[in-house]
């Protein structure tokens, strides 16, 4: 019972390819790739897999946390700046 699509899903102006499947009657998954990770979702229904799917890539962090010496430190953070970082 595999039915498989597949389709161009635009994140932040970049298109990826997502395979669709269905794996039971009210499941379907999406598959692929964003920024080198794979990302797999459940849906009820093909086109809530890939808005899922969307939602999940649009939310993957774009670029590494900020490593240069002008970010605070802990040690220096007031404590609600500290708590803001790690959240």
């Amino acid at each position: 019972m595999h039915e498989e699509q597949t389709h161009k899903v635009t994140v932040w102006g970049k298109p990826h390819e997502v395979t669709v499947y269905r794996e039971s009657k009210a499941v379907w998954i999406a598959t692929g790739r964003y920024m080198d990770k794979p990302i797999e979702v459940k849906g009820q229904t093909a086109m809530s897999a890939i808005k899922l799917w969307r939602s999940t890539a649009t939310y993957k962090p774009s670029e590494p946390p900020q490593t240069d010496n002008t970010a605070q430190s802990d040690e220096t953070a007031t404590p609600d700046e500290s708590y803001r970082r790690a959240r």
